[in-house]
């Protein structure tokens, strides 16, 4: 069980340290090779010193698919940041790597909102009669 405000808890018998931190995650959505993606972030570590978890995804659409990945941060305890550092800094991960891996777009999930950024001139909204058009 933890402890509030951000303190560690320590169990001096069994030698455990137990810290905790509110959650919040970030994840990078993109297509690609993750391979690349994970040698990427390799050679840029030291940029950006983050923990983070690649997984291997396949996005199926209509008339179509393609492989990809995801990128989770997490608001790890021991190398906390607020939430805006974490958005900020997977933006700035995510923007390299788009550019990098040859990719157009990349989405940012975190526990609230999906955002999704484009460069594409084929990715423009969609517009429905509602709207007027």
């Amino acid at each position: 069980m933890g402890l509030s405000e951000n303190k560690p808890f320590y169990n001096v018998n069994n030698k455990t340290l137990e810290l905790e931190c509110d959650t919040y995650w970030v994840e990078i959505c993109m297509a690609g090779d993750i391979d690349h993606a994970q040698q990427f972030y390799r050679r840029k570590a030291l940029e950006f010193p983050e923990c983070l978890t690649f997984t291997k995804t396949k996005y199926m659409y209509f008339m179509g698919e393609e492989e990809g990945f995801f990128i989770r941060r997490i608001c790890y305890p021991r190398f906390k940041r607020s939430k805006e550092q974490i958005f900020s800094r997977m933006f700035d991960f995510a923007f390299r790597l788009m550019i990098e891996l040859n990719q157009g777009s990349f989405s940012l999930i975190d526990h609230e909102k999906t955002h999704t950024y484009s460069w594409r001139p084929d990715h423009r909204p969609a517009v429905y009669a509602e709207d007027g058009e």
